[in-house]
């Protein structure tokens, strides 16, 4: 059994609290700290803020019955981010924070919004990524909390 869609909405919040709370605390020294090879904590933001946003507009497309085919193969994903990589590294920093809690906030709402219909639609098709935004959170929380050593 899935969880509801509440409990999607109650996990997003967590996760998002979660994130706030350690986004606020960061400074720009440690939001240029390195993550990997080709990542900063900003661009690892930023990732967040595009996949949140992504992810937004597929739902409220889907909510005016708009569907997106099915069928992306999984390295899709790594084709975005690479592609979008440039262009983070140009954005400053500390908007890296501004732009990514803005887009928390519409993907919550987004999420939040679905009708149980559509739920079970977005279950059906594998596709409960769109609207339980908090695995992904956590992952990069967890991520972000280990370079930094907290």
């Amino acid at each position: 059994m899935h969880p509801t869609l509440a409990e999607y909405v109650a996990d997003n919040q967590a996760a998002s609290a979660r994130l706030f709370a350690l986004v606020d605390e960061l400074t720009d020294e440690e939001l240029a700290t390195p993550v990997g090879e080709h990542w900063t904590i900003a661009i690892i933001l930023l990732h967040l803020a595009y996949w949140d946003r992504r992810n937004a507009a597929i739902l409220e497309r889907n909510r005016r019955d708009l569907w997106a085919p099915e069928g992306e193969p999984d390295w899709m994903d790594d084709v975005q981010n690479d592609a979008l990589l440039d262009e983070w590294r140009l954005i400053p920093a500390p908007a890296a924070v501004a732009l990514l809690k803005e887009s928390v906030r519409r993907i919550n709402a987004a999420a939040a919004a679905l009708s149980e219909n559509l739920v079970e639609y977005l279950l059906a098709r594998d596709e409960v990524h769109l609207m339980r935004r908090s695995r992904h959170r956590y992952e990069h929380i967890e991520q972000i909390e280990a370079v930094l050593g907290r």
